[in-house]
């Protein structure tokens, strides 16, 4: 069953949602999916990012189609400084299977998963595409699937 609620607040740290307010009969475990500032957030398992990670978290869906793009932001410390950055890790779904896209395996992942078009498949291995065009390459496979 689906419940709207709209007096809930969400405090997050990174991608770490805490729900707050939620009425007696709803439970944090039976959270599947939730709209934040106008993004869909899907509970999803995935490949874990880091060591500590959760294999389980709440990813924020930028595409949808026959493959679907997420975006999952961790915390990572500077270095080089006392303060923290955000660190985007992009993952694609297709056929209800989770890949986590690296920048250093972009080039693999893409074709091992989205092997369906010969001419981008020439755009990838001439490395016209690199992975910050990752919401590109999953919208112009979306779109060429719906033709």
């Amino acid at each position: 069953m689906d419940t709207i609620l709209e007096n809930i607040v969400i405090k997050e740290g990174s991608f770490n949602f805490r729900f707050l307010n939620l009425p007696e009969n709803i439970s944090r475990k039976g959270i599947i999916s939730f709209r934040k500032d106008g993004f869909q957030y899907y509970y999803k398992k995935k490949r874990r990012v880091g060591f500590l990670d959760k294999k389980f978290a709440f990813l924020r869906l930028l595409e949808k189609g026959e493959v679907n793009l997420y975006e999952y932001i961790t915390k990572e410390i500077n270095s080089t400084s006392t303060g923290t950055s955000d660190v985007i890790h992009y993952y694609i779904e297709r056929n209800n299977e989770m890949h986590l896209v690296l920048s250093s395996r972009f080039y693999q992942i893409i074709l091992r998963v989205l092997p369906d078009n010969k001419e981008r498949i020439k755009k990838i291995k001439k490395r016209e595409y690199n992975y910050f065009d990752i919401k590109e390459v999953i919208e112009e496979f979306n779109d060429l699937q719906k033709n």
